[in-house]
């Protein structure tokens, strides 16, 4: 009988085990998610005072890179004032070497066909859960 008890309390002290490690994880994602919407909110709060578009631009990427746990990331802005084919200028960037710099400056927008399609313009469509 001793050695059932002993089982069942070995058991039970594994399911504790389990559950508190599932407990910390659960928790260091929601403190990662928490810093997350922190730091949009920071960010959120510098669009409306927002001294000067650079730093700004800057916040941003560094925002976009820890949310993200990137390594790589650029801002670009679209210039559609160039005709037809508009062009992205390069706002900032992290971690992108020359070439890489200049590789992301001056392409064209909307993208040729061999880098992906199209994106939609106007107002998105509406679906029902019915529609087919």
């Amino acid at each position: 009988m001793e050695s059932e008890v002993e089982r069942l309390v070995q058991v039970r002290t594994r399911e504790l085990e389990a559950a508190n490690a599932a407990l910390r994880k659960s928790e260091q994602m929601l403190a990662t998610e928490i810093d997350a919407a922190q730091r949009l909110q920071h960010v959120a709060t510098q669009l409306m005072v927002a001294q000067g578009t650079e730093a700004l631009h800057e916040q941003i990427l560094d925002t976009a890179l820890a949310i993200l746990h990137a390594d790589l990331a650029s801002i670009q802005m679209v210039h559609p004032e160039r005709g037809t084919t508009a062009e992205l200028k390069l706002l900032g960037h992290r971690g992108f070497n020359a070439p890489g710099r200049s590789h992301l400056a001056g392409w064209p927008w909307p993208p040729p066909k061999r880098r992906g399609p199209k994106l939609p313009s106007g107002p998105p469509e509406r679906h029902t859960p019915h529609d087919p």
